[in-house]
């Protein structure tokens, strides 16, 4: 099984990126090898906090790990 690339933020956060529950976005990601993901899933709860969860495989394929900062694209 392969978890879903999705990023949890705050009603406050989902505000300030002008995104909803449910959207897709894109995220670049600057690490050792630059990437880019597409239909990334927002999730957003008052209960969460801001940052973005990947399966193993892609973070490792990216050369990231916990901490690495991500922008969310707007296109």
């Amino acid at each position: 099984i392969v978890a879903n690339r999705h990023i949890h933020m705050s009603p406050k956060d989902a505000a300030r990126f002008n995104v909803k529950d449910g959207d897709k976005v894109t995220v670049d990601v600057v690490g050792k090898r630059r990437t880019r993901w597409y239909d990334v899933q927002i999730r957003v709860s008052p209960d969460f906090n801001l940052e973005m969860h990947v399966d193993t495989d892609d973070a490792n394929a990216a050369g990231i790990g916990n901490g690495t900062k991500v922008r969310i694209v707007k296109e």
